[in-house]
């Protein structure tokens, strides 16, 4: 009882208030600064857009774990596919931990197609670098995946 009473002290709580609040001050500035740069949506050139859409990397265990549930943001300009997350969660998800926040060049889309309601997109960052896929639950899945083979082969 004694230890739990010397715990409530309010100079103890003050502290761990303030290094909870700079800490996560900190991490959300850091992942501000390490997000992808995503060109403004006016300026952009949109071919297709869908959002509140669920979804999850296959990068490792942890990301098929974590995914996202209807608070994606997808959209494919004439050169590349976005994934994006809202501002809000930065504060929640781990900087790269879910590994859902992309700029993907259309040209190094190797792969996208659907099989059992998600449409798999697979994506090389660099011709010797292992493929990274994503998985997406998607309401329109065949429109991107007709606007994407449409603009590969434009290019």
């Amino acid at each position: 009882m004694a230890a739990a009473a010397g715990f409530a002290h309010p100079g103890r709580l003050c502290l761990l208030l303030a290094v909870f609040v700079t800490y996560h001050t900190a991490t959300l500035v850091w992942r501000w600064r390490l997000r992808p740069k995503f060109q403004q949506r006016s300026t952009a050139k949109i071919v297709f857009q869908e959002r509140r859409i669920s979804g999850a990397s296959q990068k490792n265990f942890f990301t098929q774990l974590s995914g996202a549930q209807r608070c994606l943001t997808v959209t494919l300009t004439e050169t590349e596919l976005w994934t994006q997350l809202p501002s809000f969660l930065l504060a929640v998800v781990p900087a790269g931990g879910a590994d859902l926040e992309h700029r993907i060049p259309v040209r190094e889309i190797t792969h996208i197609g659907e099989m059992d309601g998600l449409t798999w997109i697979t994506f090389r960052r660099e011709p010797t670098a292992k493929p990274s896929l994503l998985a997406l639950k998607m309401k329109n899945g065949t429109a991107l995946i007709h606007a994407v083979k449409h603009l590969q082969a434009a290019a």
